[in-house]
């Protein structure tokens, strides 16, 4: 399992760091595929998928469209648009996707060390689908996990992207607006 995802990151034409390089970046700095025309027509090859597509894959293949409609919503608040999972807070501690820190963050390096992981958006997303389903891995609190549980089954994107940031990110500076009108967004 050790390098997989660099594997399909080379595979599928993913760079190892696409944030260092401002012309790789789209609008509101989520890189977008560079397209080269092929054939007789001009059409454009088959492209590898962004960061915010290869990150939306990952989740789809584990949970309903309203919970990663609710989960890339606050992704996309916490690491300003970019989905970088190398993305460092601007003003802070935090890291990753999900901007963690503190006991969360040491909870995910021991995750990945003690798993012999490379720290990627693979096993940011691995991590946190453990801390949802159980509290081997960082105990988010039984009574939050349940609350989660409840909000992805209703099935409501504004109740699943509103507990996600309360109960599991708790960001000192929420931007609920921001993450509400983001997973809206991704929800159509």
């Amino acid at each position: 399992m050790v390098g997989l995802l660099d594997y399909v990151q080379r595979l599928i034409g993913i760079p190892e760091d696409m944030s260092s390089d401002p012309a790789a970046r789209g609008v509101m700095g989520i890189p977008q595929p560079k397209r080269k025309p092929s054939g007789l027509l001009g059409t454009s090859a088959p492209q590898p998928p962004s960061r915010t597509e290869f990150v939306r894959n990952i989740l789809s293949s584990r949970y309903s469209p309203q919970v990663v409609a609710g989960m890339m919503g606050n992704i996309d608040v916490e690491t300003e648009g970019t989905f970088d999972p190398m993305k460092k807070q601007t003003k802070g501690p935090g890291r990753g996707l999900f901007q963690m820190e503190g006991k969360m963050l040491r909870a995910y390096n021991k995750y990945i060390d003690d798993n012999d992981l490379k720290n990627t958006a693979q096993s940011q997303l691995n991590f946190m689908s453990e801390i949802l389903s159980n509290s081997n891995v960082y105990d988010i609190g039984g009574g939050h996990r349940k609350a989660m549980k409840k909000a992805f089954e209703s099935g409501d994107v504004d109740t699943i992207t509103s507990e996600f940031s309360k109960r599991v990110l708790r960001p000192g500076k929420p931007h609920l607006d921001r993450r509400l009108e983001s997973a809206r967004r991704f929800s159509r």
